[in-house]
């Protein structure tokens, strides 16, 4: 590992080495499941206004935890991730900023975890 690095591929990289699969939070347990990234660039949306990504993610399961990092400022409006069906997670952004926004193209990163 060279370079600067995102957490999510950090993440990746120790996956890929079996140096991690999971992490423990008091008596939780959480199990990674999944690191992707989709290059998404969101239409121009006016207040009230929200779109939606769907991507394919090997190993998503209902009832995963899904934590997304968008590539930038979102300029007061707001997301979350969830698993739709198994495999496909989605990316909702919605705009309540009270004006037109219109991000520009980039990489949202997710990660899946799931309670074991």
């Amino acid at each position: 590992m060279s370079g600067r690095m995102t957490g999510a591929q950090i993440l990746e990289e120790l996956k890929a080495h079996g140096k991690i699969d999971g992490m423990f939070l008091g008596s939780l347990a959480l199990k990674l499941i999944a690191v992707a990234s989709v290059t998404w660039n969101p239409t121009s949306l006016v207040d009230t206004a929200g779109e939606t990504k769907v991507i394919t993610v090997a190993g998503a399961a209902l009832g995963d935890f899904v934590l997304v990092a968008p590539p930038y400022d979102l300029e007061d409006m707001t997301f979350c991730g969830y698993v739709q069906a198994a495999g496909t997670v989605e990316i909702r952004l919605q705009n309540e900023s009270g004006f037109t926004r219109d991000l520009a193209s980039g990489t949202w990163k997710v990660i899946i975890l799931r309670v074991v």
